[in-house]
């Protein structure tokens, strides 16, 4: 009797482990099933807020990025479980002029892709290579060279042996320099200069080439606005009309401006 009690309980047993098994498994697959329900699956990616990055590239690059199937079963593909952080991540690294980035889920099937570009408010030049830094000092994109002054050149003698295309995703200086590098130079501009190249040099000193053929030296410790006033000053009380045979203005120890001429 005891005997046969025990093979009843083990009998009982497997046959509970079973359905529980069997249960998992149904549960399990009806989670795989509901994750490739093919109305749950992203069919169409919207772009917006791009100009000079094309349409059809994002598309793609995200569109790579929901390939495959996490564990090999579920879809990446599903609107619940797209990667958002990896594209999120990614593509700012693969189109370098995205400067900002944001994805919505729109509605099942669907994800909307929001993107603000860098601006072109600078090229970086080694010769006749060149690339595009915006205004923050981040050089993002090859560039064609430009003979005239469609943009700002930037020309850095600090560093040799390297190209443009080597500073492609990093600032090229410090980014409160390049900033005041920027204002002066459209500050400048008011009085009819023309900047057309900044020249860094050793020392943190900057020349600022006018289309004039003369050249404004300063360094990192002048402010633009007070730069701005001792070269005005400058221009108008003690050059005037000799700018034509001008060499250079110095305007690095503040009030003591010094200026030379051909």
């Amino acid at each position: 009797f005891l005997a046969s009690s025990r093979k009843l309980r083990r009998k009982r047993l497997i046959l509970k482990a079973v359905v529980v098994v069997i249960i998992f498994i149904a549960v399990f697959a009806g989670i795989i099933a509901f994750f490739r329900i093919p109305y749950l699956q992203v069919e169409k990616v919207e772009i917006s807020g791009n100009s000079l990055v094309a349409g059809d590239d994002l598309i793609e690059g995200i569109k790579t990025k929901l390939g495959g199937k996490y564990f090999g079963l579920f879809p990446k593909t599903n609107i619940f479980i797209i990667p958002q952080d990896k594209i999120l991540a990614e593509l700012p690294v693969e189109f370098r002029r995205i400067k900002k980035i944001f994805l919505e889920k729109k509605y099942f099937g669907a994800i909307a892709v929001k993107i603000e570009e860098r601006s072109n408010a600078a090229l970086y030049c080694e010769k006749e290579d060149c690339a595009y830094a915006d205004e923050n000092g981040f050089v993002f994109e090859k560039a064609p060279y430009f003979s005239g002054a469609v943009f700002l050149k930037l020309v850095d003698q600090r560093q040799t042996g390297r190209t443009a295309e080597d500073f492609i995703g990093s600032n090229l200086i410090d980014e409160g320099e390049f900033k005041k590098i920027l204002e002066f130079a459209a500050l400048a501009n008011k009085i009819g200069n023309g900047i057309t190249e900044v020249v860094l040099k050793k020392e943190n000193i900057y020349e600022f080439y006018a289309q004039e053929g003369w050249k404004i030296i300063l360094n990192d410790k002048n402010e633009p606005k007070s730069a701005y006033f001792n070269l005005v000053t400058a221009l108008d009380a003690n050059i005037k009309d000799k700018r034509p045979k001008l060499d250079y203005i110095d305007l690095r120890l503040g009030n003591k401006i010094y200026f030379k001429y051909k």
